[in-house]
């Protein structure tokens, strides 16, 4: 591991952790909470493997990053809303194309979209309120569509608090990089171990793939 490697690191694996730094004490860098499957509720269970179902699906519609320079390894997805690169488009959305047959079940899908962002949302505000909702407010002010925004235009939800979501299969990892040109100062991010398969929730260690 990396904390035999350099004595300085440390190895979080439980409780709540909030990093500091060292060059601005403070500054928070960010908080880790662990949660053992134990701890959760079964409401909990349901809404996680949810999410995590919902995104292995949506891989059907979307492309995962290609670029070597982002990605070193496994896989990372994306969906919502972002910056186009299309003439004459300031925004689109993640989608691949696809034929029409797949059309309905492209819409079935993602208007399942609204209840991953409420999850997603609520998990965030739960764990840092003030950078919820300082993520919430850029987006009203520059008129931001939520990630289970199917039309641009429609309005924010309590919940909604980013324009996209990514997420990583097959061990992903890329290189060591700051996102310099980012709007927003915060995120939140949700590790759940899956199977590889389907993307439910591995609650069984001998089975997480």
């Amino acid at each position: 591991m990396a904390s035999d490697t350099v004595q300085t690191f440390r190895l979080l694996k439980t409780g709540c952790n909030i990093v500091r730094d060292p060059q601005d004490p403070k500054s928070i860098i960010a908080i880790i909470e662990f949660t053992k499957f134990s701890d959760l509720t079964q409401a909990d269970r349901e809404e996680l493997n949810f999410v995590s179902t919902f995104l292995r699906k949506t891989t059907k519609f979307i492309s995962y990053v290609k670029s070597k320079q982002r990605a070193w390894g496994g896989k990372m997805w994306g969906i919502g809303w972002r910056k186009s690169s299309d003439e004459d488009q300031i925004a689109g959305r993640y989608i691949k194309a696809f034929e029409a047959v797949n059309a309905q079940a492209y819409h079935d899908l993602f208007s399942l979209s609204g209840r991953v962002g409420e999850i997603v949302g609520r998990n965030f505000k739960k764990l840092a309120e003030i950078p919820f909702g300082s993520n919430r407010e850029l987006m009203a002010e520059h008129g931001l569509p939520s990630l289970a925004a199917l039309e641009y235009g429609e309005e924010l939800t309590e919940s909604d608090c980013a324009p996209h979501l990514t997420f990583t299969t097959n061990g992903f990892f890329n290189p060591p990089h700051t996102d310099d040109e980012d709007v927003s100062k915060y995120a939140f991010v949700m590790f759940l171990p899956t199977h590889t398969k389907d993307g439910s929730l591995a609650t069984d260690e001998d089975s997480y793939d």
